[in-house]
């Protein structure tokens, strides 16, 4: 099985599946700016300001020069369910920037963000399933100019890194661990929902029935 950006699958960004007024005043106020798009109930931010080549449409952005740190995800509903968990990002306006990607990123995507946020440090928030964790690496590569082919076999992640082949336990893959393999030093950062969830909108549904 060769795993690739192509094969992401997450579930349709729904608004049914997010009560916008079940997440912290806070978040709701923070994002309220770029929260007027819902389209045949898909859940996306606008912005009449600022765009990225790529098409992609942050969140959180004031003057691009000035994002410290930038944060990667599948769906705009993702990115208000990590916030709602990890409010502290949002306590300097202008500081930090919440990209929702799509089903499928590409390396010129990457390349792009890089260019419009110089100063910015990426952090992925993808799931926590085999898919986000190749994810993971494949996003690091590109952000370095770099790629790598990744294949399961049996329950072991094969990954051809230039001309390096190494075997890496699916269920201890990790961009941490290819990193080690790979010699790679890409400094992104990675978060993931507690053990038992797989997104941060898994986690969010299930806190609020407690």
């Amino acid at each position: 099985m060769t795993i690739s950006a192509a094969m992401v699958e997450v579930a349709p960004d729904k608004v049914a599946l997010l009560d916008i007024k079940s997440l912290n005043p806070q978040v709701q106020d923070f994002f309220a700016p770029w929260l007027n798009g819902i389209t045949e109930g898909e859940l996306h931010f606008t912005s009449p300001d600022f765009h990225t080549p790529a098409g992609l449409c942050p969140a959180g952005v004031s003057d691009p020069v000035m994002v410290k740190h930038h944060f990667l995800f599948y769906s705009a509903m993702e990115v208000l369910c990590f916030c709602n968990l990890h409010t502290n990002w949002l306590e300097r306006p202008g500081s930090s920037a919440f990209t929702p990607l799509g089903l499928f990123p590409s390396a010129g995507q990457i390349k792009q963000l890089q260019l419009c946020f110089p100063n910015a440090r990426i952090f992925t928030v993808l799931d926590n399933d085999l898919i986000g964790r190749t994810l993971d690496c494949k996003l690091a590569l590109w952000s370095k100019n770099r790629d790598a082919s990744f294949y399961l076999r049996s329950d072991n992640m094969m990954c051809n890194y230039f001309d390096k082949v190494f075997w890496i336990p699916e269920k201890e893959f990790s961009l941490h661990r290819f990193q080690q393999f790979s010699g790679l030093r890409s400094g992104i950062r990675t978060f993931k929902p507690r053990v038992g969830f797989n997104s941060f909108l898994e986690l969010h549904r299930h806190e609020l029935n407690f």
